[in-house]
């Protein structure tokens, strides 16, 4: 809204001044608050019946070690808590009204609240029992204790009736179960003859171990065999005769046979005719011709023995390429040799190239035969190969087969030696519980029978007030300052220098006036070595100082709502500024209350109004006071218009008609909020000075009415606070040094005079005295 310097932007410090201050200024709300809390406590507690607290004490105790095969075990961490419990129970408040001998509804008449609970870091149980009769909580309290022990001997005794009745159906049924187990498993062995089934599983785990060998063994040599057939299928005849000679992949037999030596077959048989040839053909070194036609009944029978004879085959095979190769390049030469000296056709170079397709041809016969030897090795090995996978799926069904009989025989095995662990465990816990039935392993006694405290535990009479003080106090305290805080009127001249940044020229005590006769509130009514005085004074100093004379002529006072003493602090300034010699001219421009003829004791019949009409010239309104150097204008008949009436140009030649003819003008306004006349007479005039009634006016009221007055054309150059009290919060710290020494120190000095002490402010310690009836005065504003 307004900007601030860093030194106003910087937090006050705390005094502790002020918040006396707030607490002398609403002193009446705390006592109000503290009478009335003490008037409440007071009233609660002394109508209160008493009550009444008996206290009795259990003590806790272990007898020897606790039994590890106790049935029944009272866990340590769970004790207490259950005991507890049990005695907080409807069942135990009956058995204590029981033994009482009383009434539900006298139980419930006396008994106002039991407590049950174990004291911290010890064994002991503490029972309280609260009762407006002495007699009952005690009787009560030692009843429930009485009635517990009783309690927990009974319970311990069916617990143990209990316990060994329900242990004895257990092993019965456990009997039942154990003779059932053994019969089942006796019947099982039979079945499955359990001693020879172990040994024979293990023989078939031996037979599929050996199956899943072999099986591994051809699968690797059948991949081996494929491989090399996929690669004879591309090779030229070096290469081929490499492939060739590389020994077949073995059978995963038993026993290995050594193949019978057999010939090569000729060129141009089929692959079964082949394959029969190259038995009879095996170890010759040129080809020979073969069977046109050879059957075979028995093709595994063929490819066995073709395998068996594949070694001698190859290296046969190889030989005979290698001299058929040898050969195939001898005629090639011989070829070339030929048709360099002989044409194509010539009989010699014919019957060389003859014998040269032979060979070729004899060559391409060769490879034939070792693909088909391949092939059948290949063929073998897939069939050697699907009856091992069978035979291995046999011996694994076997073996899962004998492996589930084996497990059933160890389930019932072990269900029943499970059966008979548990029918012991509680043969043993029955023979330990008849020899320790009456074993007390935790020990609950009487440490304390029930004892009365002598002082009620309600209601707390002493600390209740004290409370009850405290909270009186607090809960003033808080309003106080709540109401503090929410009452936004300005109270410190650093508010509204901070909000509005505008110098503060000086502040105006609250006085006595007299609200009957306005004459008396005027400066040079008041005692002149008052406090109210020397404000004034103090005031129109501050104005002579701030700005000089020539550019403050005019001079507007306004405030921001009404009743705010701007009309009687008006006249005040006026009177002020004649005394020291200054031709002083008095405006009344409230066109609408204008008061000022009443302070002079004058007629409202001519004045601002008909000058703005155009009815008279400022020489016929103007009026001459008893106070030299001061004249008046007042405010005239208040017209129907009077914001139309003060924009009219003659308001601005009144202005300077009065420059001309006085050192200071000093005019009085209506309030600024709601009404225009303010901000266009402030426009008018040289400078406007505010009029705060000090804790009454409203921050936001002031805060809207400066910026109206400023954004009209107002040139504010300050603010007054009026009507202060020494007693308002701010004011306590400097208020006495600022003032108090004309109302203190002169009046001492000038003791014995018995004249009237008008204006004297509120705060002065002068006795009472006659005064004249000019001197009855009072503030009104």
């Amino acid at each position: 809204m307004f900007n601030q310097t860093p030194a106003e932007a910087r937090p006050e410090a705390v005094d502790i001044k002020e918040y006396l201050a707030v607490l002398l200024k609403r002193k009446w709300l705390i006592l109000v608050c503290f009478l009335l809390s003490m008037a409440g406590a007071t009233v609660f507690l002394f109508t209160r019946q008493p009550i009444y607290r008996a206290n009795a004490r259990l003590l806790v105790t272990t007898a020897g070690s606790l039994p590890t095969a106790e049935v029944v075990v009272e866990q340590a961490r769970t004790f207490f808590a259950t005991q507890l419990n049990i005695m907080q129970s409807q069942t135990m408040l009956r058995r204590v009204q029981q033994r009482m001998k009383k009434t539900p509804d006298e139980i419930r008449e006396n008994l106002v609240n039991l407590k049950v609970s174990a004291v911290s870091g010890s064994d002991i149980i503490l029972i309280s029992v609260d009762s407006p009769s002495r007699e009952f909580a005690r009787d009560f309290a030692n009843a429930l204790a009485q009635e517990y022990l009783l309690f927990r001997d009974e319970e311990r005794a069916r617990s143990a009736e209990s316990a060994l009745l329900m242990l004895t159906r257990e092993v019965n049924r456990l009997s039942q179960e154990v003779k059932a187990a053994q019969d089942r498993y006796l019947t099982y062995a039979k079945e499955h003859n359990l001693p020879v089934l172990q040994d024979t599983a293990a023989s078939w785990k031996q037979l599929y171990s050996l199956q899943l060998n072999s099986y591994v063994k051809l699968r690797h040599a059948l991949e081996l065999a494929k491989a090399k057939e996929t690669a004879l299928e591309k090779s030229d005849t070096s290469a081929f005769i490499a492939l060739v000679n590389q020994p077949p992949a073995a059978p995963a037999t038993e026993t290995t046979a050594t193949p019978p030596t057999t010939p090569v077959p000729a060129p141009g048989a089929r692959t079964g005719e082949v394959a029969i040839a190259g038995l009879q053909l095996a170890g010759q070194n040129q080809a020979a011709p073969v069977p046109e036609k050879t059957t075979v009944g028995d093709g595994a029978s063929v490819y066995g023995a073709v395998l068996q004879a594949a070694p001698v085959m190859n290296d046969t095979i190889v030989k005979n390429l290698m001299e058929l190769e040898r050969r195939r390049t001898k005629l090639e030469a011989r070829v070339s040799e030929l048709l360099t000296i002989c044409k194509p056709k010539h009989p010699a170079v014919q019957a060389v190239q003859k014998e040269l397709n032979e060979v070729k041809d004899n060559i391409q016969y060769q490879v034939r035969l070792a693909r088909d030897i391949q092939r059948s090795e290949v063929a073998f090995l897939e069939q050697q190969l699907a009856e091992t996978e069978k035979n291995l799926r046999l011996a694994d069904n076997e073996v899962q087969q004998k492996t589930r009989e084996l497990m059933g025989g160890t389930i019932l095995s072990e269900d029943l030696e499970r059966l008979r662990s548990q029918h012991r465990a509680l043969l043993n816990q029955i023979t330990t519980l008849d020899v320790r039935q009456g074993f007390r392993y935790r020990n609950i006694s009487v440490l304390e029978p029930a004892i009365v405290e002598p002082q009620p535990v309600y209601p707390k009479k002493t600390k209740g007030l004290m409370v009850a003080a405290f909270l009186g106090i607090g809960l003033g305290l808080a309003l106080a300052f709540f109401v503090e805080y929410i009452d936004d009127s300005i109270k410190l001249a650093e508010e509204v220098e901070r909000d509005l940044q505008l110098p503060f020229l000086g502040m105006i005590p609250a006085a006595q006036w007299s609200p009957d006769d306005l004459t008396a509130h005027r400066l040079d009514r008041v005692k002149q070595q008052g406090g109210v005085a020397e404000a004034y004074r103090v005031v129109r100093s501050a104005i002579i100082f701030s700005i000089p004379r020539e550019k403050l002529r005019s001079l507007l006072l306004t405030s921001a709502v009404p009743r705010e003493g701007k009309t009687t602090t008006c006249v005040n300034l006026a009177i002020g500024f004649a005394q020291i010699e200054e031709r002083t001219l008095l405006l009344d421009a409230d066109l609408r209350r204008g008061e000022i003829h009443k302070y002079f004791g004058l007629e409202r019949d001519k004045g601002l109004s008909d000058v703005l009409l155009g009815e008279a010239t400022p020489e016929e309104v103007v009026r001459h006071t008893n106070i030299p150097k001061l004249d008046v204008i007042t405010s005239g008949a208040y017209p129907a218009n009077p914001a139309e009436m003060l924009l009219s140009w003659r308001l601005k030649e009144l202005m300077d008609w009065a420059r001309q003819h006085y050192d200071r003008i000093i005019v009085d306004s209506p309030p600024i909020m709601g009404i225009a006349d303010a901000a266009i007479l402030g426009a008018a005039c040289d400078g406007s000075l505010f009029v705060i009634w000090a804790g009454r006016t409203s921050r936001r009221y002031v805060r809207v009415a400066k910026m109206t007055a400023v954004s009209r054309g107002a040139k504010l150059f300050g603010f007054i606070l009026n009507n202060l009290e020494p007693g308002r919060v701010g004011y306590y710290h400097y208020y006495p040094y600022y003032y108090s020494y004309y109302s203190r120190g002169y009046y001492y000095a000038h003791k014995e005079e018995e004249e009237a002490r008008a204006g004297e402010i509120k705060a002065g310690e002068a006795p009472a005295a006659e005064k004249k009836e000019e001197d009855q005065i009072e503030d009104v504003y």
